[in-house]
């Protein structure tokens, strides 16, 4: 009896962690009419489905964590002070770690992808003739209307005012 009551205490205890991770074992019905080796077998089960489903929210939470990582870069890119010290910060992992998760999601460097961003941002905003240059470099994240000239022609081998006024002049249906 006193065996039985320790099963009882601690199927309590396993419910009560069940329950933190939203997994319900209801369904074994633990009974004082259960043998000990029934009861054992019940919660044997549950021990490793609940091992199982931890180790399965990890593997999401580990995965999820470069998806998280790009999301934050997709809104703050545009902050000229934002730096890999800005992700170490956020997410309190080390910039290694950072670079690594970043390169396996995009297949691009930390920098690589940021400069993608802030120049498709760039792009956009060279749409319409009403934004100058500065406002256009600032709007994008660039610390300097100079940098974003240096970053603009290394990337497409023209300067900003030159990709405009040449997709200005393109005909209907020609992609820059």
């Amino acid at each position: 009896a006193a065996l039985k009551q320790l099963f009882f205490m601690q199927s309590t205890v396993l419910t009560s962690i069940a329950a933190r991770l939203d997994y319900d074992i209801a369904s074994l019905n633990f009974s004082f009419d259960d043998s000990v080796s029934v009861i054992e077998e019940k919660m044997v089960g549950v021990t490793r489905e609940l091992c199982d489903l931890v180790q399965k929210k990890k593997e999401a939470e580990k995965n999820d964590v470069p998806r998280r990582i790009i999301e934050f870069m997709k809104e703050n890119y545009s902050d000229p002070d934002f730096y890999m010290t800005t992700l170490v910060e956020e997410f309190g992992l080390s910039d290694k770690t950072i670079a690594k998760l970043i390169k396996g999601y995009q297949n691009m460097t930390f920098s690589e992808y940021l400069e993608e961003l802030r120049l498709q941002k760039a792009l956009r905003l060279l749409d319409n003739p009403e934004n100058n240059i500065r406002f256009i470099a600032s709007a994008s994240g660039f610390s300097s209307e100079n940098t974003f000239f240096k970053v603009f022609k290394r990337k497409f081998g023209i300067s900003p005012s030159n990709y405009r006024n040449n997709k200005q002049i393109m005909t209907p249906g020609e992609e820059h």
